[in-house]
């Protein structure tokens, strides 16, 4: 059956989740904050291309991630067919190929709940000053394959004059165009903010 949740529509039960990073705060004006669940880092710009990661992702082989996982009864490791390793490793059922999930955290994705995958964020807090001048927030598509100084690089090279629209799409070009010579797929989201002086 079908069932309307979340402002989309979702076949049968729970089986993909989401991974937000959200910016925001008390006051805009004093200070961001950066939350995460799931592997979306959020970078900003600050002096010349210089890119400082302002969250981290969670990668289910990452010690703290992976004991949670194998602690609830799943496992973590890359897909394998015919006894060779495929792409990163994911969380899996213990005895199934299933779901395959390459981030520890997500919300809305039942199956992968059981086996340890949460949706608690990670909340850091960051003062904003006079050198700070993007903030770029994007899903794993964009930062599988792309550094944070490179990502820092094209949205300040974008055209339009500043423009976080343009910036943002010239970011999903470039990690679209990356995974397509990498030979993967993966949703690519990105979206820029620039700060104003």
């Amino acid at each position: 059956g079908t069932s309307r949740s979340d402002s989309r529509v979702v076949l049968g039960y729970r089986r993909e989740g989401t991974t937000p990073v959200t910016p925001g705060g008390p006051h805009e004006e004093q200070a961001r904050f950066a939350s995460a669940a799931g592997a979306e880092p959020a970078v900003d710009k600050f002096s010349g291309l210089a890119a400082r990661p302002l969250t981290r992702d969670h990668k289910p082989d990452s010690p703290e991630e992976r004991a949670r996982v194998e602690a609830a009864g799943g496992r973590v490791c890359p897909f394998e067919l015919r006894g060779k390793a495929m792409g990163p490793p994911r969380v899996w059922v213990a005895k199934e190929w299933s779901p395959g999930l390459a981030v520890s955290r997500s919300f809305g994705d039942t199956c992968a709940t059981s086996i340890g995958v949460i949706s608690e964020p990670e909340i850091a807090s960051y003062d904003i000053d006079v050198t700070w001048e993007v903030l770029i927030l994007g899903s794993d598509g964009v930062w599988d394959l792309t550094a944070n100084e490179d990502a820092v690089r094209v949205v300040v090279t974008a055209p339009g004059d500043r423009s976080p629209q343009v910036a943002s799409a010239a970011l999903v070009k470039s990690a679209l165009a990356a995974l397509q010579a990498a030979k993967r797929k993966d949703n690519v989201t990105a979206m820029v903010i620039f700060f104003r002086r």
